[in-house]
């Protein structure tokens, strides 16, 4: 295998080297053919991005949606501090309630103002609105004050459309059911949005504040889309600088974004091919992308210019350089796309789709290193203005290393001096690491991945405050039989479970058909409260629900309560819970209950769905993880045909981790979207400086000893790997400038990471070698 490897290196450098345009035409070619996918490439930030169109959840969810239609809505805020009922602000919400129904996908729009209410006045029974159509205008005081003392005294009203106070109320604006069609959020919201802004001119003594499902979903897009027009020259720019302080010439910064730019053309047409699409998370490619192919370049650009200041010629430094980086960075290249390829089978679809186009970049940022900065490479002498350096008097091999230093041989000598405490503190801060990371846990809060500023973030809080709640739950609820949602016994189930959930701390309230018909039975029977409640017969109840139907407008249907065909209803839970780690122990409670009262009964809605993925991610990390720690593991045992440097190798991979996941536990943070990928993508890149350690360390132990060997490497290995690792914990930690908090953790956990392992690099692998590999203490060959 090793000869077959060798004749693969040299014939790949070979024709790099005496067909260099041969080369660069190829490279082009296929650059040109995987590009085309780009103009497949489309975005999608709505809800179904995060999971397969298959998954179980999604499906309930659909099924729900279509008995019920879309919980998505748009939900406009009205503060006023003189009370919401005044003819001015019946006066806004009114036409505002108009304005949105205009909104393209808006459906149906239920205020205050549109709310039909039962009166029962002897023998008659009207339903109506509760401000009569057209008549805010001859509303006297008197008139205002009744309709508030009955709103405020309206079950249904209550922490749904209006607050107890008086002084805040809620516009809802339900979306149509998205099916495979989801409607555009972002028009929707700038639609809205501009609706906003004429009534805050207007009004400014009212204040506005939109929220809702469709206002966070665009919000995540223009987060993604904003933090990519920020991220990607501030990258660039922190780049250029490194690069010019590394190689002082143009070159040097030209060649790395030759190499950054074709690698992301193909990555994003071969996503663009795969249907993949462009999300919160797999907008975070490009960037990650960028980090890793510069890495390449690097590796190839050190080697070179190195060897260029040791008087080595164009082609001699070229012929080092590639031959020196071929294997330890093709094999680096293979580590990394294993790390983000182990996601390839995460539940949480971008999860997945951002591993694979990375894992895919990976080796395609190899590719551009080789077959595009090789054969620039060559041709640069024609282009440089100093003249070709004198050939070297000695024959320029591949064999042949830079004499280190006598500072390498002094750093060399006082890790083999100290390399027991080296192992000993090692060990104890992985212990310690590992005891912190214990206490990690996953919890997703969608307020979170905000910056507290947010305008989302501010509705938000602004809701909590006026109703005491930021989320609602639904639930599907089935009956037994055809028509059995009439039934006053499955009715009468859905009344208990409403009255326990009503007792838990942590629900706001509750609505249900129930709240309408026992509204309807109490006027069917002149108002009396002892009637406030569920009709004794299925009849009743469908007498009763006939008669308030005939009364409503089309756009206002009770169909969003009980579905067409009577055999199912809908309990939305209205709670002030955050978090989906304690969100999910309730989900799981609340399902238990229904079934308690013998009832068919699943949490959904868009809330759930969020939170549902928390699981998923749990999953996801763990899968992933096992895969990237087998897989390059055994890679490596292959590469270097040896079990105990595979392991070696692993070293400082797996001691960072554990180190990295006791510091992030010790910050307070929990996991979340972007941490639970830390762990294998470290896994992945950081191992890419232990293979270099590795090949070099294997081919020089044997001739030189261990003393010889690790100054050896410290003068010709570590550079590359100070560079490199500096860019990348530099190109990583730019995230934490984005306002998207899920990768700025991701970001940050991913730099301090490679900076551990870059350490442990350094100090623990040589130190690690000299005491517990037998090759370290065989005398040099003479």
């Amino acid at each position: 295998m090793k000869k077959a490897f060798n004749r693969f290196q040299e014939f790949c450098v070979s024709f790099i080297m005496n067909s260099p345009g041969k080369t660069l035409g190829a490279f082009f070619f296929f650059t040109i053919a995987l590009g085309l996918g780009i103009t497949q490439l489309k975005t999608d930030f709505t809800y179904k991005v995060w999971y397969n169109d298959n998954d179980p959840l999604m499906n309930l969810y659909q099924e729900f949606e279509k008995n019920f239609g879309n919980d998505d809505s748009v939900i406009v805020g009205v503060y006023s501090k003189d009370g919401i009922f005044t003819k001015e602000s019946f006066q806004l919400i009114d036409e505002l309630t108009n304005d949105l129904y205009q909104v393209d996908n808006i459906t149906r729009v239920d205020s205050i103002l549109n709310f039909h209410d039962i009166k029962a006045s002897g023998d008659e029974i009207d339903i109506q609105p509760l401000v009569p159509e057209g008549s805010i205008e001859e509303l006297s005081r008197q008139d205002l004050q009744n309709i508030k003392l009955r709103a405020l005294n309206i079950e249904i009203l209550q922490g749904s459309l209006v607050n107890k106070a008086g002084d805040f109320a809620i516009i809802n604006a339900q979306v149509r059911p998205a099916h495979d069609n989801p409607p555009d959020y972002q028009k929707m919201t700038e639609r809205v949005d501009a609706v906003l802004n004429k009534y805050k001119n207007k009004s400014p003594q009212i204040q506005l504040m939109a929220t809702g499902p469709v206002i966070l979903t665009d919000a995540f897009r223009s987060i993604t889309l904003s933090d990519m027009a920020l991220l990607g020259p501030v990258l660039y720019g922190i780049f250029t600088l490194i690069l010019i302080f590394l190689y002082r010439r143009v070159s040097g910064v030209l060649l790395p974004y030759a190499a950054i730019t074709f690698c992301s053309v193909m990555m994003l047409g071969t996503m663009g091919f795969l249907g993949l699409s462009i999300n919160t998370l797999t907008a975070a490619a490009p960037t990650i992308l960028m980090t890793v192919a510069l890495a390449d370049a690097i590796h190839i650009l050190t080697v070179y210019y190195l060897a260029k200041r040791n008087n080595f010629t164009s082609d001699q430094a070229l012929k080092r350089t590639l031959n020196k980086n071929f294997y330890p960075t093709l094999l680096t290249t293979i580590t990394t796309a294993l790390g983000f390829l182990s996601f390839f089978d995460a539940k949480v679809k971008p999860v997945a789709e951002l591993g694979v186009a990375v894992g895919i970049g990976a080796v395609y940022a190899w590719f551009s290193a080789y077959a595009l900065l090789g054969p620039l490479l060559a041709y640069l002498p024609r282009f440089e203005k100093k003249s070709e350096e004198a050939v070297s008097k000695h024959p320029m091999g591949v064999e042949r290393e830079i004499i280190p230093a006598q500072r390498s041989y002094k750093f060399a000598d006082w890790i083999l001096k100290h390399k027991i405490l080296i192992l000993v503190c090692a060990f104890l801060s992985g212990l310690g690491g590992l005891y912190f990371a214990k206490n990690l846990v996953v919890n997703m809060d969608p307020t979170e991945q905000f910056p507290a500023g947010h305008p989302v973030i501010k509705g938000y809080n602004f809701i909590e405050d006026k109703l005491g709640y930021v989320a609602s739950i639904e639930m599907f609820i089935s009956a037994s039989s055809p028509e059995g949602a009439k039934d006053p016994e499955f009715l009468k189930k859905v009344e208990r479970l409403e009255a326990w959930l009503n007792e838990r701390p942590y629900v706001t309230n509750t609505l249900s058909i129930n709240n309408y018909i026992k509204k309807i039975n109490q006027a069917f029977h002149g108002g009396n409260e002892n009637y406030y409640r569920i009709p004794p017969t299925s009849e009743h109840v469908a007498q009763e629900l006939l008669f308030y139907s005939m009364g409503l407008p089309p756009e206002n249907s009770i169909e969003n309560r009980i579905n067409a065909q009577r055999d199912a209803v809908r309990l939305t839970v209205n709670w002030d819970i955050k978090g989906s780690l304690e969100s999910n122990e309730k989900f799981e409670l609340i399902n238990q209950k229904a079934k308690e009262f013998g009832l068919n009964a699943k949490v959904t809605g868009k809330t759930p769905l969020f939170h549902d993925l928390t699981p998923y991610i749990v999953d996801s990390f763990l899968s992933s993880f096992s895969i990237a720690l087998f897989t390059i593991t055994l890679a490596l045992m292959l590469i270097f045909q040896s079990i105990k440097l595979g392991i070696f190798a692993m070293i400082p991979s797996v001691l960072p981790l554990m180190i990295g996941g006791g510091v992030y536990a010790l910050s307070g943070n929990q996991v979340d979207m972007g941490t639970v990928l830390v762990a294998s993508v470290c896994m992945g890149i950081a191992v890419d400086d232990s293979v270099h350690f590795m090949f070099a360390y294997r081919r020089l132990i044997g001739r030189k000893g261990m003393r010889e060997t690790l100054a050896n490497i410290i003068s010709n290995v570590y550079p590359s790997l100070f560079n490199t690792t500096l860019l990348l914990a530099l190109g990583f930690s730019v995230f934490v400038l984005g306002d998207y908090e899920p990768n700025a953790k991701f970001g940050v956990s991913v730099a301090i990471t490679l900076i551990f392992a870059v350490i442990c690099d350094f100090l623990v692998l040589p130190a690690a070698l000299a005491v517990f590999d037998p090759d370290s203490k065989k005398r040099p060959e003479k």
